[in-house]
């Protein structure tokens, strides 16, 4: 696949997410999102908020910082 159609693709990907989170029940955001952070994933991981103390703390240990940016569960 070209990558202008990788681009394209992802794009309304991304699109389609986004409109998917407005209008939702802001108490149905939060329910969805306390049932995220229940997931095994979540526990095996030592995942911080701010991303410039998650920089320092990776630069320190000489690890590679992975983002999790979602919009989905944000009120």
């Amino acid at each position: 696949m070209h990558l202008h159609r990788k681009l394209a693709l992802a794009g309304v990907l991304i699109a389609g997410l986004a409109v998917s989170a407005f209008g939702q029940d802001p108490s149905a955001l939060e329910d969805n999102y306390q049932a995220k952070l229940k997931k095994d994933f979540m526990k095996h991981i030592a995942w911080e908020q701010s991303y410039d103390t998650a920089l320092a703390k990776a630069k320190e240990a000489n690890q590679p910082v992975m983002a999790y940016f979602t919009r989905s569960y944000a009120p």
